[in-house]
């Protein structure tokens, strides 16, 4: 018998019995090991981990004051109350001064620190007219601008609907 192969001792009999071949033997240890390596130290696979949640947005429902401003018309005071479910905000603007007195809704979303969305002028007898706001939103201060009232027409003659408005707002 060569040196390269194993023998058992049968406990019966007390002879000895060809197991395999070393070579044999080599390659079912190896693969043996990679199956226990395969298999050891993890208990299955992991779940995957979900991406943290976003942060909530501002909180901008209340009572707010301030001024509507355009390059078209005289800076005018006014009042918004808005009201917030998750991210979306909507309410009411009214002006507290002037002569045409104009008033309308709100309708946007805000996130962390930016509003977006429409915003009606209205005055007594007039139609309704909207434009496209966006801009800063905080606790404390509310900062929006729009190219301007450019959805249908406001009904005000020269110089017609508001342009570069801004309503710049502090919480009341």
């Amino acid at each position: 018998m060569s040196q390269t192969d194993l023998y058992a001792l049968d406990g019966a009999s007390h002879r000895k019995g060809k197991i395999m071949s070393k070579p044999t033997f080599c390659v079912a240890a190896s693969v043996l090991s990679l199956v226990l390596v395969g298999c050891g130290g993890s208990s299955g696979p992991t779940a995957p981990t979900s991406p943290p949640a976003p942060p909530p947005p501002v909180n901008i429902a209340g009572a707010w004051s301030g001024t509507f401003e355009t390059q078209t018309y005289t800076t005018t005071p006014i009042v918004i109350d808005l009201v917030q479910v998750g991210g979306t905000v909507t309410g009411t603007w009214a002006s507290s001064g002037g002569t045409v007195r104009p008033y309308g809704n709100v309708n946007g979303t805000v996130d962390t620190t930016t509003f977006a969305g429409t915003i009606t002028y209205n005055y007594s007898n007039g139609p309704t007219c909207s434009g496209s706001f966006s801009g800063n939103s905080t606790l404390n201060t509310l900062n929006w601008s729009s190219p301007g009232f450019t959805t249908g027409s406001c009904g005000l003659s020269a110089p017609g609907n508001p342009l570069s408005v801004r309503f710049v707002l502090q919480r009341r």
